[in-house]
């Protein structure tokens, strides 16, 4: 976290203001769930779940010191339903949902601070999805 403050104030004090914030992070280790380790769990919330959450934190007081800005986050279409061994990870992607909801609700109280969460689509070119083939029952792993 003081990393990502310090990374806030020099922009803002080398650009003059922050205007925006998109955040976007993510990993995903394909896992059945009881074979789960503590670690594959706690890596994909606190890359996705957690250092979002951060930024946002870290970013926020300059757009509200601005009287406005704009919050962008990346979810994911899992982050709308569940996915096979994907547990760590849809939990994170729903999180970033509700993450910015309540985000929005709170900030959206100062003028034009706009808060929003994009999923992105399935990529079907990746190396998991070509090692996956055209096995449709797999397909909901992805």
């Amino acid at each position: 976290m003081p990393a990502l403050r310090e990374a806030a104030a020099w922009t803002a004090e080398t650009f003059g203001k922050i205007d925006i914030l998109f955040a976007n992070a993510s990993i995903q280790a394909l896992r059945p769930l009881l074979k789960m380790e503590g670690a594959d769990w706690q890596d994909q919330i606190d890359v996705n779940l957690t250092s979002t959450c951060n930024a946002i934190r870290a970013v926020a007081p300059y757009l509200v010191k601005n009287g406005g800005g704009r919050i962008i986050v990346t979810s994911s279409t899992q982050g709308r339903h569940g996915t096979k061994y994907g547990t760590a990870y849809t939990a994170s992607k729903w999180g970033i949902i509700g993450l910015m909801k309540s985000a929005a609700l709170e900030l959206g109280q100062i003028r034009n601070t706009e808060s929003r969460s994009t999923r992105s689509s399935p990529v079907w070119s990746t190396p998991r999805s070509r090692a996956i083939g055209s096995d449709t029952r797999k397909r909901s792993m992805i």
